[in-house]
């Protein structure tokens, strides 16, 4: 994979969904960037630009990819667990789709909290949010050779006997 993968330009309309399942607000681009980027605390982020408006940065966790229409170059990903929210990508290039998609994928596997316990990570997350530093965001590099290994390794884990 080369560098062009880790951000996707298409048409993207954001929705955030109340507790019933309501659209309470909505936001449509024709043109926005898409980009994965990780905070100083090494959480991924999704965010979504455009060359007007402010960033928007949603957090890639307890997240599900609809990819059905993918060689037609659409997608959707919902967040259901903090956001509560859906992202649609349509008009994007099918193969740098795949790509992006794929990355995500190999990310998240591979960035499931870094071995820390549920203890380390609210201590870690307390003493950030107590610091005078502000929340940086840094571009997500690539997949690697060893991150796709690793991915791969999992993937076949999860599968049963009979499959």
């Amino acid at each position: 994979m080369d560098q062009n993968d880790t951000a996707l330009t298409c048409a993207v309309n954001v929705e955030w969904l109340n507790p019933s399942g309501i659209v309470i607000r909505k936001i449509t681009y024709k043109q926005a960037q898409l980009r994965m980027i990780r905070n100083s605390l090494k959480e991924i982020f999704l965010e979504v630009s455009t060359v007007k408006a402010t960033p928007i940065k949603i957090k890639l966790k307890g997240f599900k990819v609809f990819s059905n229409f993918m060689l037609d170059g659409k997608a959707t990903i919902r967040f259901s667990e903090e956001e509560k929210c859906t992202v649609f990508l349509s008009n994007a290039p099918p193969s740098l789709l795949v790509a992006f998609l794929k990355l995500m994928a190999v990310k998240i596997a591979n960035s499931s909290s870094n071995g820390l316990t549920k203890e380390e990570l609210f201590k870690k997350t307390r003493a950030h949010q107590l610091s005078d530093k502000p929340n940086s965001f840094d571009d997500i590099s690539p997949v690697t050779n060893a991150e796709l290994a690793r991915a791969k390794k999992m993937a076949i884990g999860k599968g049963s006997t009979t499959t």
